[in-house]
């Protein structure tokens, strides 16, 4: 393997005349991650952001009724139904949630106990059920206490205590009904699924069975992708190579190495939509 300087020094600012200054076997795919895959990593987190709070927008307001039964236990049920059928196909599913990386989506009480989430399990086994998520998350405590929505990357615990804690994006909203909230309902998309949903993304809009591109997602010193081939994960840049690359150029760098005998370019992008310290690294061998 050889590992590059880092060649292209500002991939929010063009700089592509750095590049033929480098003894670069991968100078096409470099170009291609700076002049493309960049912009659209940028364009596809958000357009996730937005879908995923329009879709627990849409959720609530179908929901917001169902907070009001009296029966706990008939809540429960019915909401949990409720909440797998808008994870089905549209029209009763909503698209917003069923066409995006969205792992999970969950009912709040006014109490901040998550009541129930979009599973076939009971309340007995549905591991969700029943944790605190308002005292867990200022997102879901804002929401509670002044109805105010939005998205975060949090830490969502595990639900024993050998489950490590799992890097999500939560999106919440107030469910409202005849002007009082009754509610909050919150999804979390798990930074490996969004690292899968750009990859194949990226991968369908220019599909060639020859290409090879790997995403993953980095927060700080983690690295977060789903199927990567491990002697690649062990060639990404690591947290020290990528704040320093950083501190010369905040909008992101590429370089380039070779593995298993071929010519790969990286870009290393900071991804501030979804919170300081976070980002992508896209691997790229072009086409044989």
């Amino acid at each position: 393997m050889r590992l590059s300087t880092f060649c292209v020094l500002a991939l929010g600012v063009f700089a592509l005349p750095a590049l033929s200054s480098c003894d670069d076997g991968a100078a096409n795919a470099r170009h291609v991650i700076h002049d493309e895959h960049a912009r659209r990593v940028h364009e596809i987190v958000r357009e996730d952001l937005d879908r995923g709070l329009s879709g627990v927008r849409q959720a609530a307001a179908r929901l917001a009724p169902g907070f009001v039964v009296d029966n706990p236990v008939e809540r429960t049920s019915d909401m949990r139904d409720a909440l797998q059928i808008l994870r089905g196909p549209p029209p009763r599913g909503i698209s917003d949630i069923v066409f995006s990386p969205i792992s999970f989506i969950a009912a709040v009480g006014m109490d901040g106990v998550i009541i129930a989430r979009d599973t076939e399990d009971d309340e007995v086994t549905d591991p969700m059920a029943g944790i605190d998520a308002g005292a867990t998350f200022p997102l879901i405590r804002r929401a509670i206490d002044s109805g105010a929505e939005g998205c975060e990357l949090v830490d969502f615990p595990g639900f024993t205590p050998e489950d490590p804690p799992t890097a999500l994006v939560l999106c919440a909203t107030p469910a409202i009904r005849n002007g009082t909230q009754s509610g909050v309902i919150m999804s979390g998309t798990p930074l490996w699924r969004e690292a899968q949903r750009i990859g194949r993304q990226l991968q369908g809009e220019r599909p060639d069975p020859t290409l090879v591109l790997w995403i993953y997602l980095y927060r700080g010193d983690s690295l977060h992708h789903h199927g990567a081939p491990a002697d690649l994960t062990g060639a990404v840049p690591d947290h020290a190579a990528r704040t320093a690359g950083l501190a010369r150029s905040p909008g992101g760098f590429t370089g380039e190495l070779v593995q298993f005998g071929r010519w790969y370019a990286y870009g290393v992008l900071p991804l501030p939509e979804l919170g300081p310290d976070v980002g992508a690294v896209i691997f790229r061998a072009d086409p044989i």
